[in-house]
């Protein structure tokens, strides 16, 4: 409290969809109300650190930066200024990796098969900061779908197109709203 930051902030904002009000809730890693600046933190496997640092994400907004890890911090950045608790000027992520932490919005030097195990040096950005109305959007959109699949028992969308390693750690899966993907996704279940 006396350095001003936000500790696992729980945030929640009431929400009114097409479909019906309900609440968008998360915890904040960290805000630094002196820099004003939002920190999400990370843990990658060496693979995917590789692929932040060089730049090889290929994301919507960012080389860097995966869309979900994008699409978190402009959640949460949007979340604090709904709540007047904060207004981010900055989104960084700490990235717990290589036996080492990386910090976005910094110079990484980092051997890579790639370079021949050669140490170069790799500027890596911060998180970009989107528009609200597009995160007013993937909440009017995206929230909405899962509100309707959570509470009126609307069927999700087919899972494939390479997503399937998410539902392993989904924490739907195995009850009520995802009690068996595959055996669903054979029966039909999901086609529309």
């Amino acid at each position: 409290k006396k350095a001003r930051w936000l500790v696992e902030q729980n945030m929640r904002v009431p929400i009114t969809t097409k479909s019906g009000k309900w609440t968008l809730s998360g915890t904040l890693d960290a805000f630094d109300r002196k820099r004003e600046t939002l920190c999400d933190t990370k843990t990658l496997q060496d693979y995917g650190v590789e692929k932040l640092v060089t730049g090889k994400e290929n994301g919507t907004w960012s080389n860097h930066i995966s869309d979900a890890y994008v699409k978190q911090a402009n959640i949460y950045r949007w979340m604090g200024k709904q709540l007047d608790l904060f207004d981010a000027k900055r989104l960084r992520l700490q990235i717990i990796g290589f036996g080492r932490m990386i910090l976005t919005g910094t110079t990484v030097k980092l051997k890579t098969r790639e370079t021949k195990w050669k140490e170069e040096s790799y500027d890596v950005p911060d998180i970009p900061i989107l528009p609200d109305e597009l995160v007013e959007e993937w909440i009017q959109k995206g929230g909405d779908e899962w509100y309707r699949i959570m509470f009126l028992n609307e069927k999700p969308p087919v899972y494939d197109d390479g997503w399937e390693w998410l539902c392993k750690s989904c924490i739907f899966l195995g009850t009520r709203h995802c009690p068996d993907p595959e055996t669903e996704k054979e029966l039909g279940w999901f086609d529309v």
